[in-house]
């Protein structure tokens, strides 16, 4: 048994299922290299259509898959519609199959948090013995389906994708092990390595909601671009910082102007005491050392000069081994159930819902309230040059 996993759209053709958070083409490549690289982790001999962002033509996608001498192809697509309040995940089948493998993939992804919107197949009008759409039409035997995650055009359905991405990518790698009696192994352990599955906006209103320090609200940039500079998971480290600063509000040994998100300390600790744990000049500097220190556990290159401690962690025989957030417990703190309270908080992130609207009129009155107190700084300028001439008189 085959499978050909083709990502819809490519190169100049970006798809009609974009929006300002995502291109069509760019999320369904994402979403199928994810399923490529399962499939074949699983032993299940596995093709893809592209691999990078090039451009296929309907005739020339439909020979790759045909050529492919697969059994099954998935064509991932991302839908969109002017009726901005239709959401839903989707299956097209061909006129001439039961529609059992979409029913299939339909209600993994609803078990994964999609939300059912129908399985269907569709007859060209002008030809009713042949099928409308030309990925069903022309890859000859090759069953395929068309799967439309979402709705770019819907706001709900926008945000569930980005979040759940993976999980809907997984769940159609399981509804395909489930349709060809494949044994199905997932491990359910929660990788540090990957793409953030959490937006700038969701953690920063995560953040907020915690009533979070205004500059762990704004580290949560940082999170994301060191995340993307190293292959770790930001959304992951923001949640541990979460964890080791109380959303920046210190309450414990190490205080906030030491810029220490992750409670990193000294080489050579003596105790659990203030001096034991390291001070980084600035908030970028202390983030980009707590995403050091994390590659340390899992063998990544690490960005700049490391600190000191990480060469600790280097020298450690289980260095570079770690893969899952739930092997922290006992190596980055002795509680042993110290990932899974990380693993928590994520998933309180990920399911953190925005509002949109009201976080606007908020952004426009902070910026109002900077601009005003911009303005109270150059006065207060002013009278300290004024106050300093008149000293110097």
């Amino acid at each position: 048994m085959k499978i050909i996993i083709d990502p819809g759209h490519g190169g100049k053709d970006p798809g009609g299922g974009n929006n300002k958070f995502f291109k069509e083409k760019d999320m369904t490549l994402k979403i199928s290299i994810y399923q490529y690289n399962r499939l074949k982790e699983l032993g299940i001999n596995v093709d893809i259509t592209r691999k990078d962002d090039i451009y296929l033509s309907p005739k020339n996608r439909t020979k790759i898959v045909r050529n492919s001498e697969s059994d099954i192809c998935i064509s991932n697509h991302i839908n969109s519609v002017s009726n901005k309040y239709v959401q839903g995940a989707e299956i097209i089948h061909s006129i001439y199959t039961d529609g059992e493998l979409a029913n299939i993939l339909l209600n993994e992804l609803v078990k994964k948090g999609a939300i059912r919107r129908r399985v269907f197949s569709k007859a060209n009008p002008q030809n009713p013995n042949k099928d409308y759409y030309y990925m069903n039409r022309d890859t000859g035997s090759v069953e395929t389906v068309i799967v439309e995650y979402a709705f770019a055009s819907n706001l709900n359905d926008t945000q569930k994708l980005l979040n759940n991405w993976m999980d809907y990518a997984e769940a159609v790698v399981k509804g395909i092990c489930s349709y060809i009696n494949h044994p199905y192994n997932n491990n359910t352990s929660l990788k540090l390595m990957g793409p953030s599955k959490s937006s700038l906006l969701q953690m920063e209103t995560w953040a907020r909601n915690n009533k979070a320090t205004y500059k762990f609200i704004d580290a949560a940039k940082l999170y994301l671009k060191y995340g993307s500079l190293t292959k770790l998971r930001g959304d992951i480290l923001y949640c541990q910082s979460a964890k080791e600063t109380n959303f920046g509000k210190y309450t414990g040994i190490v205080k906030e102007e030491m810029n220490n998100f992750a409670g990193i300390k000294i080489k050579n600790p003596t105790g659990d005491n203030i001096s034991d744990h390291e001070t980084f000049k600035s908030m970028e500097d202390g983030i980009r050392a707590h995403f050091n220190h994390m590659c340390a556990y899992v063998g990544l290159t690490p960005i700049g000069n490391p600190h000191d401690r990480y060469y600790i962690v280097k020298s450690l025989n289980w260095a570079s081994t770690v893969r899952y957030v739930e092997e922290l417990g006992g190596k980055w703190a002795p509680d042993k159930n110290y990932g899974i309270s990380i693993k928590n908080l994520l998933n309180e992130l990920l399911n953190t819902e925005i509002d949109v609207i009201n976080y606007k009129k908020l952004y426009e009155k902070c910026l109002k309230e900077r601009k005003r107190l911009n303005y109270e700084i150059e006065l207060l300028k002013e009278k300290i040059n004024k106050i300093k001439s008149i000293v110097e008189d």
